[in-house]
């Protein structure tokens, strides 16, 4: 049965996967093609789970349905399906032990640890008209897009760090939110929308609990490379 799928809900969730596979790849413990396959099939998993869950007019509405959550106590169900799917385990994923990924039209945050702040890892304009619709029976946009995170090998310190602070099992590595903070903070997670993650103090959508939306719109970061005011780049 063909699924429709909003246009922008693909780019949203290619974004969130990319990020997702940004983190997997920090450790090399995966072959490269089996996180491309790993991403490809998340991709298409989230498409259909967000399918009837998905409002642009109301972009909180659904959100905790939407969100990617991973503590102590759960891992996503999309995330182990895939893994199943890839024949691969959760472990191998080598994740941090506690994540939250929102996946929201307009915006993809996330968050490392349950009590550190959220940051944006993707934002779209609301006003872009993105009318092209697709069905899941065709072939869609998948998580191998060159639109993500360009995953560059991690600094000396932080790789030794993945030693010091040990593993968990069931869980992956156990590395600090200001350690992976960090090590993506001067990467660039550009998307068709043209975004970079680093957060600001301004929000897109205010909202109480469950998230506070941090956003960085694409005028502001080219501004700031001009000025010489980030650390980040772009890349083409």
């Amino acid at each position: 049965m063909s699924i429709f799928v909003p246009p922008e809900m693909i780019e949203e969730i290619v974004a969130g996967v990319n990020y997702l596979k940004a983190l997997v790849n920090r450790c090399y413990r995966l072959d490269p093609m089996l996180v491309e396959e790993f991403g490809e099939s998340l991709t298409e998993i989230l498409c259909r789970r967000y399918t009837r869950h998905w409002y642009p007019e109301k972009p909180m509405k659904g959100q905790a349905f939407r969100c990617i959550r991973i503590n102590q106590h759960q891992k996503d169900e999309s995330i182990l399906e895939s893994c199943a799917l890839c024949g691969i385990t959760y472990a191998d994923l080598a994740l941090p032990k506690e994540l939250t990924l929102w996946i929201d039209p307009y915006e993809v945050c996330c968050r490392l640890r349950e009590y550190s702040h959220p940051y944006t890892v993707a934002s779209f304009d609301p006003r872009d008209n993105r009318t092209m619709s697709t069905s899941l029976e065709s072939e869609i946009p998948t998580a191998s897009l060159d639109s993500g995170i360009e995953c560059t090998s991690p600094s000396s310190s932080f790789a030794s760090s993945i030693g010091d602070v040990g593993e968990d099992m069931d869980s992956g590595v156990d590395s600090s939110a200001e350690e992976l903070t960090h090590l993506y903070s001067h990467q660039t997670a550009w998307t068709p929308g043209g975004i970079c993650q680093t957060p600001t103090t301004r929000p897109l959508y205010k909202t109480s609990s469950p998230l506070w939306i941090p956003t960085w719109r694409a005028a502001d970061y080219m501004y700031n490379a001009v000025s010489g005011t980030t650390g980040c780049s772009y890349i083409p």
